[in-house]
């Protein structure tokens, strides 16, 4: 199961869901799965709300930064900075 990497220590914690065996955590930013937030997934973002690419393994719970239930250029501006070490 993957939850947002700052809330796995309260799933792992958490009565019901602490019984699960694999819980793992998905970077927030990194829509595309390779374990790094880098600027690859600001263009997928864009890419995404263009709807110019969806690529199959794109994460669209990891691609919704600010967690307001969309994928939009908010979430895309959100990565750049944080990249570039900006919160």
């Amino acid at each position: 199961m993957y939850v947002p990497s700052e809330s796995i220590t309260a799933y792992k914690n958490a009565d019901g869901w602490k019984d699960f065996d694999n819980i793992k955590a998905i970077p927030t930013g990194d829509c595309n799965s390779d374990g790094g937030i880098t600027m690859a997934d600001a263009n997928a973002v864009v890419n995404y709300f263009l709807a110019t690419d969806k690529p199959e393994d794109f994460n669209e719970d990891a691609a919704d930064v600010n967690c307001d239930g969309q994928v939009t250029m908010a979430d895309a501006n959100m990565i750049v900075n944080m990249f570039l070490g900006g919160k």
